[in-house]
């Protein structure tokens, strides 16, 4: 669609998988409930993550039912659009997108504090590195232990600064 560069949140499930999710709960965007870091990738994966998706106000709870275009297409209750699969309507992993767009630069912010947020950023390394990807990224938090953990892992990846070194910037 012409993007230049793909911007994205990312967070791990309870057992190890780097998804990329916005929300730290599958509350607002998809068909479950939960935290994201009390479920499973299979279980992340088997939800509709466009459930609550309308064309007129995005993600919102409170229009009719026939607002929801998308809903069911992940669960196949509904059939996908034509050049899409159910597939397409989950939650992906990191490496299944970067994967998808192996050409456009990567601009990732880490979700989360203290361990769960340490443990993402490790395995956004080790990712990184696998996929050759750690030249065309800049990584994130707002927290600012998740930053310093993130770089001494990889040094050489550039990073934003969090949200303490921001605000004595600005201040």
């Amino acid at each position: 669609a012409g993007a230049d560069m793909l911007d994205m949140n990312v967070l791990l499930t309870s057992d190890g998988v780097l998804i990329v999710q916005h929300d730290e709960t599958v509350d607002r965007t998809t068909n479950g409930s939960g935290a994201l870091t009390d479920l499973t990738y299979a279980e992340v994966a088997a939800l509709d993550n466009a459930y609550w998706f309308t064309s007129d106000c995005g993600v919102c709870d409170d229009q009719p039912a026939e607002a929801y275009i998308y809903r069911g297409i992940r669960t196949c209750e509904q059939p996908a659009p034509e050049g899409y699969t159910a597939d397409d309507f989950s939650i992906p992993t990191f490496r299944a997108l970067v994967e998808r767009f192996p050409d456009l630069p990567l601009n990732i912010e880490i979700k989360g504090t203290g361990e769960p947020a340490f443990a993402a950023a490790s395995v956004l390394a080790d990712e990184l590195v696998e996929l050759g990807r750690a030249d065309a990224s800049v990584v994130t938090s707002f927290d600012d232990a998740t930053v310093v953990a993130f770089q001494a892992l990889l040094p050489d990846v550039e990073i934003s600064p969090s949200l303490g070194p921001t605000s004595d910037w600005v201040l």
